[in-house]
């Protein structure tokens, strides 16, 4: 997902679940990164979905 995203790893390892959003309708990913910038990131639609599946099955069904 990195390479893929243009995540850093310390990006990657510092996201929680509420950093996944809806934005008109597209799976987000709120970047909080270097110089304490945000961006949002879209998201694949297949990742997107994996990820709410993953979510669900951990017990995080309310995001």
């Amino acid at each position: 997902m990195p390479l893929l995203h243009g995540l850093r790893p310390e990006e990657l390892c510092l996201l929680k679940v509420k950093d996944m959003n809806d934005r008109r309708g597209v799976s987000h990913l709120r970047i909080h990164g270097k110089g304490n910038k945000l961006r949002y990131l879209p998201l694949n639609p297949d990742s997107a979905d994996k990820i709410q599946f993953y979510l669900e099955i951990a017990g995080n069904r309310d995001v």
